[in-house]
């Protein structure tokens, strides 16, 4: 169905065997894989690979992994975390975010990184009882199958969080101020959540550090 659907490229270099097994059953016929082969070649030659295939290598080691290129790549990432719901919590005046925390206060983390947690001059804390606020990072649910071919390598099934997931959040957040941040690279069912927590927010492959720079206000979200 990929195929007749006009898909020219199925399991890159490395996972062939699905194509060859086509064509070998005569499901898939050998003249198809030309015309793939054709329109994957033609933009090729568009691009000039052929013609001026290698890179100038001193260019691309004073252009790869530039700092400032990097630091804008972080900040790019937090400009795209996105506050859905944030609120004050306790006896504050003001919303939880951004965390202003005094340096050396106590975080509860679960999914983060505790040593750049540190490294911006807070403890971690053992538990909710003793922390001043949580950060919490969790992955959209998703139900692990591999019936069908391609399956296993996608997320599907599931948009609810297993119950011990979703109420180690809950209980976490009745102890103590707590933001969760969800990687929405699927949809997800986050209403005990968002009742729950202080602050949600929503990423889609962040990097902690860059997580952090939002929630801290470093980098407007």
């Amino acid at each position: 169905a990929l195929v007749d659907a006009g898909v020219d490229q199925v399991g890159g270099e490395s996972c062939t065997g699905l194509l060859l097994d086509l064509v070998e059953s005569g499901e898939v016929a050998e003249s198809r894989l030309d015309e793939s082969a054709l329109r994957v070649l033609r933009v090729k030659f568009r691009l000039g690979l052929f013609e001026d295939p290698f890179v100038d290598v001193d260019n691309a080691a004073r252009t790869v992994g530039r700092a400032e290129f990097a630091a804008e790549a972080r900040r790019a990432q937090s400009r795209s975390i996105t506050v859905l719901t944030n609120r004050a919590a306790g006896d504050a005046a003001r919303p939880v975010l951004p965390l202003q925390l005094h340096s050396g206060a106590s975080v509860l983390v679960d999914g983060v990184d505790p040593d750049l947690v540190r490294a911006r001059g807070l403890s971690v804390a053992d538990s909710a009882d003793t922390a001043e606020v949580a950060l919490v990072r969790l992955r959209a649910p998703f139900t692990p199958r591999d019936e069908h071919a391609l399956e296993a390598f996608f997320r599907a099934g599931t948009l609810t969080f297993p119950a011990e997931v979703e109420g180690r959040i809950l209980d976490t957040a009745a102890a103590v101020p707590t933001v969760v941040d969800v990687r929405l690279d699927r949809p997800a069912m986050l209403g005990p959540i968002v009742g729950a927590a202080a602050a949600v927010t929503a990423s889609r492959g962040t990097g902690d550090e860059a997580r952090l720079d939002a929630v801290f206000g470093v980098v407007p979200p």
